[in-house]
């Protein structure tokens, strides 16, 4: 089973930013998936939820190749910039608990 979230206002617009998260019940992974859109705004702060505040959760970013770790807490709280160079770009971030 899993937990279902829009990350993003609702869209009122074709080029806004879109994001959703899904995530295991225990918080133990998930994976956000973003759209770009057409926006003129090539960055977005994704704050994820329903993870555990507590621990140490590895991102692994599928479109730019990159990894990093973060606290979860930081992650649902602060959140996190996420940089589309391209409009209509896309990212897929998996996270999982360390």
């Amino acid at each position: 089973s899993q937990n279902t979230w829009h990350l993003s206002p609702y869209v009122r617009e074709p080029d806004d930013w879109q994001a959703m998260e899904f995530s295991a019940w225990d918080g133990g992974q998930a994976v956000a998936l973003l759209f770009r859109g057409g926006s003129e705004n090539n960055s977005f702060t994704v704050k994820l939820r329903g993870l555990d505040p507590e621990a140490t959760y590895l991102l692994e970013f599928f479109d730019a190749m990159l990894g990093k770790t973060e606290n979860g807490r930081i992650l649902m709280e602060a959140g996190f910039l996420v940089t589309l160079e391209n409009k209509e770009a896309t990212e897929i971030i998996l996270i999982t608990k360390k």
